[in-house]
């Protein structure tokens, strides 16, 4: 991706509204640890797309989209801090990621085959 200053641009405008949907869910009371878990495996599914789609092939489309939205979507740091509660939960979270955003990767690619 060659960065120019539309590219940053749209990378902190996709980063600002990602981030902020990651604060919205996380204002809900009982989702005080779920919120990580939704918003990374969410965020997976996004990048899958977005990674698989050729319409986002383009680097603006992929700046705001797989670079600034998702990036301020999901958050590794939150992940991280859960390990101080449950590392059982961070690999689980870890694992589910992948293993959705492969399974979303292949189901884009056999729709875009057939």
């Amino acid at each position: 991706m060659k960065l120019t200053t539309k590219v940053v641009a749209l990378t902190f405008i996709g980063g600002a509204i990602g981030t902020f949907a990651r604060y919205a869910l996380s204002t809900i009371p009982e989702w005080i640890f779920v919120n990580f878990w939704i918003t990374n495996l969410i965020g997976a599914v996004l990048i899958a797309v977005f990674n698989n789609v050729a319409w986002f092939a383009k680097d603006e489309r992929r700046a705001f989209f797989t670079v600034g939205l998702t990036g301020g979507f999901t958050t590794m740091s939150g992940l991280s801090a859960l390990m101080l509660y449950s590392w059982q939960t961070v690999l689980l979270q870890t694992v589910a990621g992948v293993a959705i955003y492969l399974a979303v990767g292949w189901l884009i690619r056999q729709v875009k085959h057939d």
